[in-house]
């Protein structure tokens, strides 16, 4: 069992990418929003489950455009409480995402985005968003090694080598389509750059 006082990975994010006022940034994560819409408008779902919320952005951009009830998870007392402090209209709960204390099937939905690659042990919180969702499953990870080279060329984290802290885990788009099919049934694969986002039934 993994003690919620001690998150084994990096607790919000690194900077506001959702507030950024850069352009570019402003673009990529247009880019990287339509394509969750793209994947979650069609479905038919109404209870969502999002694992490592972080700030809530996430979550309060899918509430835009659907009837869904969400309920959004992370470890950090501070974050949640800044996130249920800015959106009253989600649910927030401390919970380790290797650790999900809802029954199976609970979720016609759950979302993972940029969670499990900061995780030691990503099979166990893919086992859990598999136990506890009823239908589908939406997972998002950064595309590697795309992903480090684009932060090298904007000068980020160059003692790094261009990889965000935080990251323990690098897929590229063929790793990460065979992690997540250990669990899942892939229907959709979106490539917003640079990110890999995929769409998995259960």
């Amino acid at each position: 069992m993994k003690a919620l006082d001690k998150p084994e990975f990096y607790a919000g994010n690194v900077y506001d990418k959702y507030g950024s006022k850069n352009p570019i940034e402003r673009l990529l994560m247009e880019g990287f929003l339509s394509s969750i819409k793209e994947l979650i408008s069609p479905l038919t779902v109404a209870g969502i489950l999002e694992v490592g919320c972080g700030e809530g952005h996430l979550a309060n951009h899918i509430s835009r455009f659907g009837e869904f009830d969400i309920e959004a998870v992370d470890l950090s007392p501070e974050i949640l409480k800044a996130a249920a402090e800015s959106y009253k209209n989600i649910r927030f709960r401390r919970v380790s995402a290797y650790q999900l204390p809802y029954r199976d099937s609970s979720f016609d939905l759950v979302l993972a985005s940029e969670v499990l690659e900061h995780l030691d042990t990503p099979i166990e919180a893919l086992e859990e968003c598999w136990r506890v969702t009823r239908k589908y499953c939406v997972f998002s990870v950064p595309n590697e090694p795309i992903w480090r080279v684009a932060n090298l060329m904007r000068l980020r984290y160059l003692s790094r080598m261009g990889n965000t802290p935080g990251h323990v885990q690098h897929w590229s788009k063929r790793q990460f389509i065979k992690f997540i099919s250990n669990k899942f049934e892939i229907l959709k694969i979106k490539l917003p750059f640079p990110w890999i986002v995929v769409l998995g039934k259960k």
